[in-house]
């Protein structure tokens, strides 16, 4: 079911943008079609709304025509959750309004890299949390189905280093960017208990598998600790124990958006949803892309690959950009790795499953409630047999590196 586009997402409404964008107080919109382009079913907090505007300046007598997105909290008909997504969307505001604009400076100017994100038109917190950027479709960028080859991965890995190295010199000028601490799981709680209940549903899956006990013991101890793994995982690195930069949160080929030809390269790509964005280890954002970024084949084939090319293209933009310590050394980019590898569990066991999961079919209710429904769906995806191949196969390099103790 489609989300019902607000009733104050109206021509007053923008008009009032669209003044503030051209910064002039006599455009006058004339006509709008508002739809919703986001199903209720799909994991978000967000309701998403494509705009198509026509609208006139007092200095010409031609009518524009333009294309735009709308972003809004997805709120309970009750508005329980609105203090809870606040957050989310105060940090996307301060994101497009403050940091991206600055980060986007030296992706052109120093590193000769088209921006990473979609030009902001307006945002507000008052009367309604909503901000509204161009809708990029129309300049050739469009969402992958599926997980990306080889070639594909670098372009985003290669970006994501800029992205990494552009943030560790905007806090050496500002000491701002540090101030991103809030990141996904310290303001959604839910996404905690989520998590924990995948878990119980992998230990529950394993124990029926032969000569799995190790594995069994391993996920309760993970289990029974896990607040406090995920604490210390989101935690600043300190001088003394690694590096930090910004990291985007949940670096997901869905939040992505690619320029690609007929063969299907890519040769640029933008990021959205910057609500979980924060400072910390760049493990973060790397793990995370390998699993959701590249395909499984991909990261079978050349993980390492991936991997340093991403350190290459950091060490190359950290020098460009003239940060004033040193790069960090190779070893200092494996070791941020290990450290940071039991997020590797995790997104194994809590998010891989859901890839392929049909959000027409199955709803986020289904999957993020405790009752027989959640279960059922749970184990139906637990169970699936590319799934099962893939987590046996994991587990032993898992148990190996440490990833589960």
């Amino acid at each position: 079911m489609a989300v019902p586009v607000p009733e104050w997402l109206n021509r007053d409404f923008f008009e009032i943008a669209l003044r503030q964008y051209e910064k002039d107080e006599n455009v006058k919109v004339t006509s709008v079609d508002v739809k919703s382009i986001l199903d209720t079913s799909e994991p978000t907090t967000s309701a998403i709304f494509s705009a198509a505007i026509s609208y006139n300046l007092p200095t010409t007598t031609t009518e524009f025509n333009t294309k735009l997105i709308v972003k809004t909290p997805l709120l309970l008909p009750d508005g329980a959750n609105e203090v809870q997504l606040e957050p989310l969307f105060d940090t996307e505001i301060e994101m497009y309004t403050k940091t991206l604009p600055a980060i986007g400076k030296f992706l052109l100017c120093s590193l000769d890299e088209r921006v990473f994100f979609p030009n902001i038109i307006y945002h507000s917190k008052s009367p309604n949390y909503v901000l509204v950027f161009d809708d990029i479709t129309d300049k050739g960028f469009s969402k992958e189905t599926k997980q990306l080859n080889f070639e594909n991965s670098k372009v985003v890995f290669a970006k994501l280093a800029k992205f990494h190295a552009c943030s560790m010199f905007l806090e050496q000028k500002t000491n701002e960017v540090s101030d991103y601490k809030q990141g996904l799981f310290r303001v959604r709680d839910d996404g905690v208990e989520h998590m924990l209940n995948s878990i119980s549903k992998l230990i529950d899956e394993i124990t029926t598998w032969p000569n799995h006990e190790v594995y069994v013991e391993k996920f309760k101890n993970i289990h029974k600790n896990f607040h406090r793994k995920i604490r210390r995982l989101y935690s600043v690195n300190t001088p003394i124990h690694g590096y930090n930069v910004l990291n985007h949160g949940d670096f997901h080929f869905r939040n992505m958006m690619f320029k690609t030809d007929k063969q299907g390269t890519a040769h640029d790509f933008m990021l959205v949803d910057y609500q979980v964005c924060i400072w910390g280890s760049p493990a973060l954002d790397v793990i995370y892309a390998l699993y959701m970024v590249a395909s499984k084949d991909t990261l079978e084939k050349h993980r390492e690959d991936l991997l340093s090319h991403y350190y290459d293209e950091f060490v190359a933009a950290h020098r460009a950009l003239g940060i004033k310590e040193k790069p960090p050394t190779r070893l200092d980019f494996n070791t941020e790795l290990i450290r940071h590898g039991i997020l590797e569990m995790i997104i194994a066991v809590c998010f891989m499953p859901y890839v392929h999961v049909d959000f027409s079919k199955i709803s986020m209710d289904d999957l993020m409630a405790n009752g027989e429904v959640s279960k059922d769906v749970r184990k139906e995806i637990y169970g699936h047999p590319d799934y099962k191949k893939a987590i046996q196969e994991l587990l032993p390099m898992y148990l190996e590196k440490g990833f589960l103790d």
